[in-house]
Formats: C-alpha cells, sequence, structure tokens
C-alpha cells in the first residue's frame, strides 16, 4: 500500500467517522430534548426549526407507505447493499479524483447513519432539522440527509465540469459534434 492510498484510507476513516458520529449525537440529542414536546422549537423567526420524528420512509417520507417487509427490504436492506457498494467503490478506486472520492465518503458516511437508525428503530429514522424560507420548506431531516445531499450535490457539480471540460477539449481539437 502506497502512501496516496493509507492517506485516502485516513481521509475516508476521518469522514466516516466525523459523518456518522455527528449524525448520530445530534440524533441522540434531538430524541432526549425534543421527543416529548408537542411544539417544534422555532429560531431566526420561524426560518429553522427543530421538531422530532421518526421516518418510515426515504427522502421526504417516499416509500414509508410501503407494507412493512418490503419497506424492510427497500430501505433497510437495500441501503445495506448500496453503503457496502459505495464502500467497495471507494477502497477499490482509491485514486480516483478528490472531489468524487469526497462525495462518495459523504454519501457512505450519511447512508451508514440513517442504516444505524433503521436498524436500531424498526426501520425508522430520527429526523428534527426544518427549513423554511417564505413559500419554501423543507421537510424535516437530519444530519445524515445533509451528509448524503452534499455528496450528491458534489458529485453533480464534478460531472457537469467534467462534461464542459470534455466539451471544450473536443472543440480545441475540432471534433465533429462536440457541442
Amino acid at each position: 500500500m502506497n502512501a496516496s492510498r493509507a492517506n485516502r484510507i485516513v481521509i475516508l476513516l476521518a469522514m466516516l467517522v466525523s459523518c456518522v458520529g455527528c449524525d448520530q449525537v445530534t440524533k441522540t440529542i434531538a430524541t432526549r430534548e425534543l421527543a416529548a414536546q408537542r411544539a417544534p422549537q422555532e429560531f431566526l423567526g420561524g426560518i429553522f426549526s427543530l421538531h422530532f420524528a421518526r421516518n418510515p420512509g426515504a427522502f421526504l417520507g417516499m416509500g414509508g407507505d410501503l407494507p412493512g417487509p418490503v419497506r424492510f427490504w427497500a430501505m433497510t436492506v437495500f441501503n445495506a447493499l448500496a453503503m457496502g457498494a459505495i464502500g467497495i467503490v471507494l477502497w477499490k478506486k482509491w485514486n480516483m479524483a478528490p472531489a468524487k472520492f469526497a462525495a462518495g465518503a459523504l454519501i457512505l458516511g450519511g447512508g451508514i447513519g440513517n442504516l444505524i437508525d433503521r436498524v436500531s428503530y424498526g426501520g425508522l429514522v430520527t429526523d428534527f432539522l426544518h427549513l423554511r424560507l417564505g413559500p419554501l420548506q423543507t421537510g424535516i431531516f437530519n444530519v445524515a440527509d445533509i451528509a448524503i445531499t452534499a455528496g450528491c450535490a458534489l458529485l453533480v457539480v464534478v460531472f457537469w465540469r467534467d462534461d464542459r471540460a470534455s466539451k471544450a477539449r473536443g472543440e480545441a481539437r475540432g471534433t465533429p459534434g462536440a457541442q
């Protein structure tokens, strides 16, 4: 194992410990402090609020209405397999572009954080954060969701940047059809 691979593994482990650790600590605090409260705690004039919720579904509760066994396979087993696949890719393709590696690590860390909840709470995930800006608002989410969203957004930026660079190289070489 050369130093570069060792460095990537250390970075990956640090990101996973940070993501999963922050996620689980904040969920523990939210459960302890918010679960018994009926009304949300609002801050910044209602822009930011804390609500306690146990979400049976995925993003914005999608899939939460599925029958129990189907939901278990879709939300827990599939998630575990997907996180395993991402972990294998990060381990085997350790020399990928740093931004892609960071994006994968964020998605993996967030996915593991939510998977811990699903296994610990009978398929439910602890959510507690909510944002509202005028008529725009989020669903209730958690720190793991922030990591997953940041990782996905980073991937979109990386692929958009790579696509633009590829098109620019094609135009510079006069490749037909490069636009």
